[in-house]
């Protein structure tokens, strides 16, 4: 880890904010490998951003960081409906991320998301091992069964048939 003054910091973070975008990814490069628990925060309170390109450069430098205490605040704003159609990006940051936690957020967006996101959520369900307790399970066939009744057009485009094997094979008892 880097040592950098208060003022140092301070500016990076200033940087962060400009329109200019080589300026930004540089005080983000600058700001990820100093890390600590100050940088941490900063880039948790940037996911909320209405800038999508900040939104998503701040999560790919959380996977950077690795600290799996961003997960629930990925999920957070991966699942903002502002964001729907706009979040494929945190997916694939939480692909980093044990997220077997998780497993009702990852079928909200494999049934109600965009296409991209669906897909990353998708690879995150087949490549970690989930165990949901009989109330998620019924809980998540419920949520299956009423989106293969009304499929949202990511979701067709996927395939209602690889929707059934997915739930299937993750939601056996």
């Amino acid at each position: 880890m880097s040592k950098h003054s208060a003022a140092q910091l301070a500016h990076l973070k200033s940087e962060v904010l400009t329109a200019n975008a080589d300026t930004r990814a540089a005080a983000l490069a600058a700001l990820t490998a100093v890390g600590g628990e100050d940088v941490f925060a900063f880039y948790l309170s940037l996911l909320d951003s209405a800038d999508q390109w900040l939104r998503n450069a701040i999560a790919i430098e959380l996977k950077r960081l690795g600290d799996a205490r961003a997960v629930e605040s990925l999920f957070c704003a991966a699942l903002e409906p502002t964001n729907i159609g706009a979040n494929g990006t945190l997916m694939y940051v939480l692909r980093s991320f044990d997220c077997r936690q998780y497993l009702p957020q990852l079928f909200e967006i494999i049934l109600h998301h965009g296409y991209e996101a669906l897909l990353m959520a998708v690879w995150i369900v087949d490549e970690q091992e989930f165990t949901p307790d009989a109330a998620m399970r019924r809980d998540l066939r419920a949520a299956v069964a009423q989106a293969r009744q009304h499929p949202s057009p990511a979701l067709l485009e996927f395939g209602i048939e690889e929707l059934a094997e997915l739930a299937d094979a993750v939601l056996a008892d």
